[in-house]
């Protein structure tokens, strides 16, 4: 009979062992999910920003070509090309809007 009470309190044990494992598997678990989001939107935010930049760079270059625009042929085709980058994603928005 001993044994039987022995054999039952050790498997009470290790059950709440395992219960208390899993419970900590699970805290660490929701602490990681709440990280991954977190440098989830961290990453969308670099990405806005690099995008924000890429626009600025553009801009800068474009102004640059229009006041430097007499410094040769390298920067008339440069802004031309840069014109009509332009126009072609006005012209997608126009079509975008009277659909």
């Amino acid at each position: 009979m001993q044994s039987a009470e022995k054999n039952f309190t050790e498997v009470k044990i290790k059950v709440q062992k395992l219960i208390h494992l899993h419970n900590n598997l699970r805290e660490e678990l929701t602490h990681l999910e709440t990280l991954n989001s977190k440098l989830n939107e961290k990453i969308d935010e670099q990405k806005q920003k690099i995008k924000e930049l890429e626009n600025q760079n553009k801009a800068l270059k474009l102004a640059q070509a229009f006041t430097h625009g007499a410094g040769g042929d390298q920067n008339t085709r440069e802004l031309k090309s840069r014109i009509n980058e332009y126009i072609r994603e006005i012209d997608k928005c126009l079509a975008f809007l009277h659909k």
